[in-house]
């Protein structure tokens, strides 16, 4: 009876025990031989051997046609018991992972991951929280660390779930190839402040926040889950992401003023998202606007309802297919609310791996009024007077500087 539960214990029901307990007993037999023994139904033997048999704790064969069964050696239990046992180390990182906190609900929850293995896993809890992400990280260290193959197809699983990142790196080759392929990668990656060194990774979703320890013989991580802390490294991370963004506006302006000193025509800049990054003096003076009151603002604040969608549409198709757009439909608004006609030339600008849109203007109304005047004589000319004065008027004006 002792031996049975302890068969039973390996996960076997009571009667798969018996059954097996019996057939090592009488060596080579038929079913029948064992319901016999048991006193159990043959049909029923006979499902519990198929069983057994899957499981590999018997055997069989064929002889005179007539199937004889064979338990298998006592120690298949063993082997079987090991094999679970190194599933489960396999999983345990894992399972670890997954454990859910047994602390009282509202108080932090900490996690310790030691091992790159385990540091990993953090990964996998990044993705299944399903927040957008922030994250600290000396790139070319973090890449040594946990391999390049493994980000990379961490980065296509976060971009199949739609989940972007926002991420602050110090500036190296490696990491210049990454912020390349912001666009494609749902990410936006800026430049560590050159006054603050990183020598560890911090990662914040939801409300958790990982610290990574890069140390080469022991690397290891604390998940700390609490909302206070994670808003907490969120107005830290913020405040660097701000200060990463001055010194990239910084860079980006040099660039812009040199452009501007090159147009003595007004010159606004946008980046990707459209919002203004940079006028010109001459732009200023157009429109009654300076500099500080429009940056980071929509130039569809210039916007009157007098230019038809038509040119808008024309214009962002243009755009988006990498060309440069013309025209001299656009009617804009001034700070004081007057309106204007514009010749405008709008194209788009890649540097340091940024897209920006620069807009070239001069304002036509004058000569829009001049041609609309034109128009107007020429009318009442057909109209009113005799063909031949006419015709002299038409001449006249053609010469004059009113043409």
């Amino acid at each position: 009876m002792q031996t049975q539960k302890i068969v039973e214990q390996l996960g076997y029901t009571p009667n798969e025990a018996k059954v097996y307990l019996t057939a090592l007993g009488l060596g080579e037999c038929h079913v029948s031989d064992i319901a016999l023994k048991l006193k159990l139904p043959r049909s029923s033997v006979q499902v519990i051997v198929n069983t057994l048999h899957k499981n590999g704790l018997m055997n069989f064969y064929v002889k005179n046609r007539y199937k004889y069964w064979v338990a298998e050696r006592p120690e298949r239990l063993l082997e079987q018991l090991k094999q679970r046992e190194e599933m489960v180390s396999t999983a345990m990182p894992a399972l670890t992972a997954l454990r859910k906190s047994d602390k009282m609900p509202g108080r932090p929850h900490v996690k310790i991951f030691e091992g790159i293995d385990e540091i990993k896993l953090i990964h996998e809890d990044m993705l299944e929280t399903r927040q957008h992400m922030l994250g600290i990280i000396p790139w070319d260290e973090w890449i040594n660390l946990l391999g390049r193959g493994f980000m990379e197809d961490f980065i296509e699983r976060r971009m199949s779930r739609y989940l972007r990142m926002r991420l602050l790196i110090p500036k190296t080759v490696v990491a210049e190839e990454l912020k390349s392929r912001d666009g494609k990668e749902l990410r936006e990656t800026r430049y560590m402040p050159r006054d603050v060194p990183i020598s560890a990774t911090v990662l914040i979703y939801g409300n958790k926040v990982a610290v990574v320890s890069l140390n080469k013989k022991m690397p290891t991580a604390v998940l700390i889950e609490d909302p206070g802390v994670s808003d907490t490294k969120k107005a830290f991370f913020e405040e660097l992401w701000s200060r990463s963004n001055g010194e990239d506006r910084s860079r980006d302006e040099q660039l812009f003023r040199l452009l501007a000193e090159r147009s003595p025509q007004p010159l606004l800049i946008t980046n990707e998202k459209i919002e203004i990054e940079y006028v010109n003096p001459s732009w200023e003076e157009l429109f009654g606007y300076s500099l500080e009151e429009v940056r980071g603002k929509n130039p569809e604040i210039f916007r009157s309802d007098k230019t038809s969608r038509e040119v808008y549409e024309r214009m962002w198709k243009t755009l988006y297919a990498g060309k440069h757009f013309q025209s001299n439909e656009i009617i804009d608004k001034k700070k004081n609310g007057d309106l204007f006609n514009l010749s405008t030339t709008i194209f788009p600008v890649t540097s340091g791996g940024r897209l920006f849109y620069v807009q070239v203007l001069d304002d036509i109304t004058r000569r829009k009024k001049v041609e609309a005047l034109h128009k107007r004589l020429l009318q009442a000319a057909a109209k009113n007077v005799p063909a031949p004065l006419a015709n002299a008027i038409k001449k006249f004006l053609d010469e004059s500087s009113f043409g």
